[in-house]
């Protein structure tokens, strides 16, 4: 019990009441019921405190019994004041059970964490396979990078064959652009980008802001806390991350409210368990909800970039280029 919150022992309020061991244990254990209730990240902790502080009650009940019996007026109180704070505690330890055992809200917790760290100012690359199911050539899988910087700024990188340039889109907080591998750099406001694209058939440009995903994971579905899993950091490398996987089911397609379009039947996250840092993201959608379009799209970690304000301007990702309005060219080269 902080001093702060302590009476104090020469105050006449509470001079009626006894010091007693016992009680001051009684009143810890409140203290570490109410952080257990409150603080979900230290729940483990706060339980192993809860137990040593029960075992101590006992045992100092025990001792203490002799003399209690010597002095009439402590055994007339200290039993009020201990069963009130017992029948506190059970009130706090079944809310702490209720608490952790709902798993719609632990798992809208581990989305919360992600959501903080995807809104922070770090560069994240992100690896992003594409699978689509064409009507002629059948599945199809186009791999690209991904950069995202808090929620309004991103960059996708998608790499030509044949060492030609890249074909490169993105959005640096104010401006939105597009830099195909031949031909002027396109740029304007976000209803630019999303009305020039709405021709490009092998973008699903919901998904290039991780802080979208995760929005409409939580809001729009039923979700799954499933078994931790140990995944690496980035594909190929040996480092490895501990993470909470998170499994959500779309909840009803034809009430979608969310303004995303054609939302995935299923979204899984893989969180890292220490800062909730988003390792895996994927959306897979069922053959009768889409059966030409996206079959899976996979978002996983690649790198952290060192932070840079210029990073997500047109002019770092490709100088040199002649630069025009969205509305100012009539076609562009398509994507490769």
């Amino acid at each position: 019990m902080s001093e702060s919150i302590r009476p104090d022992s020469d105050s006449e309020a509470y001079s009626e009441i006894p010091s007693d061991p016992i009680v001051e244990r009684q009143v810890w254990l409140m203290d570490a019921l109410l952080q257990t209730a409150l603080q979900s990240d230290g729940a483990n902790f706060e339980r192993q405190r809860i137990t040593k502080t029960l075992v101590m009650i006992r045992e100092e009940e025990e001792s203490l019994r002799p003399m209690r019996a010597r002095n009439p007026r402590t055994s007339a109180s200290i039993p009020a004041i201990s069963a009130f704070l017992a029948v506190a505690s059970i009130f706090i330890v079944l809310f702490v059970l209720n608490q952790g055992t709902d798993p719609m809200r632990a798992a809208s917790a581990v989305i919360d964490r992600s959501l903080l760290v995807a809104n922070d100012d770090a560069i994240r690359q992100y690896r992003l396979t594409v699978n689509r199911r064409n009507p002629l050539v059948g599945s199809q899988t186009v791999v690209s990078d991904l950069y995202v910087q808090g929620n309004d700024r991103f960059a996708l990188c998608r790499h030509s064959p044949l060492g030609a340039a890249d074909f490169w889109l993105g959005k640096d907080g104010e401006l939105a652009w597009v830099a195909p591998p031949i031909g002027p750099v396109l740029v304007g406001g976000q209803r630019n980008l999303a009305n020039w694209l709405d021709s490009i058939h092998d973008l699903d440009t919901p998904y290039l802001q991780v802080t979208s995903l995760l929005e409409r994971m939580k809001h729009a579905y039923n979700l799954t806390l499933l078994e931790n899993e140990e995944l690496p950091i980035a594909p190929g490398k040996s480092q490895s991350a501990n993470c909470r996987h998170i499994r959500g089911a779309l909840r009803d397609r034809s009430g979608n409210r969310s303004g995303m379009r054609n939302l995935p039947d299923s979204l899984e996250l893989w969180a890292e368990t220490t800062k909730g840092m988003a390792i895996r993201i994927t959306a897979t959608w069922n053959e009768q909800s889409s059966p030409f379009g996206p079959k899976e799209i996979s978002l996983e970690l690649a790198d952290v970039l060192p932070k840079d304000d210029a990073w997500f301007r047109h002019e770092s990702r490709t100088p040199n280029r002649l630069v025009l309005g969205f509305g100012e060219a009539e076609s562009v080269e398509s994507i490769p």
